[in-house]
């Protein structure tokens, strides 16, 4: 799937298991998604069976208050990029990378403050 500016998330409020569940997404390409004003993105892509990798460099979190689960039982995920993610006022994010594969690799930024709940045995590059 391959989102374009067409596609207008300037409003959106909350993402809340908004990719949830798709087994037979293989790539998704939401860059042009505009996340300012999120609060919610629980469970976004979890249980993505299908998906080995996402770049979320241009997700804005700065107004993301609850992450559980977002990444969570995604069986092949073992890419991310979460460069741009400002976890500071970060609540609920408990299970963000539960059940995951145990060898993967994970970039993180300046403004993540969750190092310890990223997933055991990942390698993490910080930007």
């Amino acid at each position: 799937i391959d989102f374009n500016e067409a596609f207008d998330t300037s409003h959106v409020l909350c993402m809340f298991y908004m990719f949830s569940s798709c087994d037979s997404l293989v790539h998704i390409n939401i860059s042009s998604f505009n996340t300012s004003l999120v609060g919610d993105m629980e469970g976004m892509f979890s249980g993505c069976d299908s998906l080995t990798s996402l770049d979320l460099s241009n997700f804005n979190t700065k107004n993301v208050y609850y992450m559980q689960c977002i990444f969570a039982y995604s069986e092949k995920l073992s890419y991310l990029d979460i460069s741009s993610f400002d976890t500071t006022y970060l609540g609920g994010s408990g299970w963000m990378f539960d059940d995951l594969p145990e060898n993967g690799t994970v970039i993180i930024g300046k403004k993540f403050n969750k190092e310890s709940s990223l997933p055991y045995g990942w390698k993490v590059i910080k930007k």
